[in-house]
């Protein structure tokens, strides 16, 4: 079946919506459908990781999609994209293609296929008003879309050890609001009793700068671009960093956390999430500083009851357990 998917990258937008739909692009190429990509050339993108896992990325302005696609209609197009709402839905369907919706804000759409993976409290009622009766919809972490890295390794319950030593901290491909900049700029993170893994993207404006404060720090390994986030996680005692896509990877482990929102649309997932006692949520990154950060981690440490509990209730989300009923609608 020959699928089109539409997403965007850049220093503005981050890499969350490339970086979900790859993963789910991967695991349609492996049931041998044609996959394509249409994205624009927005400064900051991250196409070229599109292309290294051997996709056509097409780049096109938005008024020239609509006539790119009466020239090359495919079977289905798979959007996520947070600027493209119900009017561009219609057109797309007006064409005759299939339409598949990745989304996560509470808006009007016309598709075939809705699907948010994330997890709201009373998630049907918010949802039911924005979507068309005969649509098909997929809601919760269950359908969470993941990397083959962790579907092909499925973690037995990960219960917390009584000591918590190794961070893991990822603020997103981009960091578009410069935390890890702001976390390594900190004196007290030298003396910290923890070793921190430290994750970022090349597309991170302080990269250079982020690259020369890291070599200085010795309880610091800085792994820049990773190709296998499951390799870091799987053996992290806690985890700091934005509410992002990442938040259903740590999750799949049982991995405690301590949540930051870094953008608007993480904000209410997240305080959803630290109601029901997943994770803790510390807030918008524009009010804490590097030693709250520090402080957090210490608390959270230090209280291997608190860590338990956000391990089971993490792992008891089944993250990508009915992964495969996403795939199953284009066979």
């Amino acid at each position: 079946m020959n699928i089109f998917f539409r997403c965007d990258s850049s220093s503005i937008i981050g890499t969350g919506h490339v970086v979900r739909t790859l993963n789910l692009a991967i695991a349609l190429k492996d049931r041998n459908h044609s996959i394509t990509f249409i994205c624009r050339e927005l400064s900051g993108n991250i196409s070229e990781l599109i292309i290294s896992q051997g996709f056509n990325v097409i780049n096109l302005h938005e008024r020239e999609t609509e006539d790119y696609l009466k020239r090359h209609t495919p079977q289905w197009i798979i959007v996520d994209h947070y600027d493209l709402g119900e009017d561009w839905e219609k057109m797309v369907r007006a064409l005759g293609i299939k339409l598949f919706v990745i989304d996560d804000i509470f808006r009007k759409h016309s598709c075939d296929v809705f699907l948010d993976q994330n997890f709201h409290l009373k998630h049907s009622d918010k949802i039911e008003p924005c979507l068309e009766y005969q649509t098909k919809r997929f809601l919760g972490p269950e359908f969470a879309i993941l990397s083959k890295f962790f579907l092909d390794l499925v973690p037995s319950k990960k219960c917390p050890g009584k000591t918590c030593n190794k961070i893991v901290v990822f603020f997103g491909g981009i960091d578009i609001t410069g935390e890890t900049l702001k976390l390594l700029q900190s004196p007290k993170l030298k003396s910290s009793k923890f070793i921190f893994n430290i994750i970022i993207g090349n597309k991170n404006p302080a990269c250079e700068k982020i690259l020369e404060l890291a070599d200085g720090i010795k309880n610091v390994n800085l792994k820049v671009q990773i190709s296998n986030m499951a390799e870091v996680l799987v053996d992290a005692d806690l985890f700091l960093g934005a509410g992002g896509t990442t938040t259903w990877e740590r999750c799949y482990y049982g991995i405690p956390s301590l949540c930051v929102a870094t953008a608007k649309n993480q904000i209410e997932v997240a305080k959803d999430l630290a109601e029901a006692e997943i994770h803790h949520y510390l807030g918008a990154s524009s009010n804490l500083s590097a030693d709250e950060y520090l402080a957090e981690i210490e608390s959270l440490a230090n209280d291997y009851n608190r860590r338990l509990l956000y391990s089971n209730n993490s792992y008891n989300l089944n993250v990508a357990k009915k992964f495969n009923q996403l795939l199953d609608i284009f066979d």
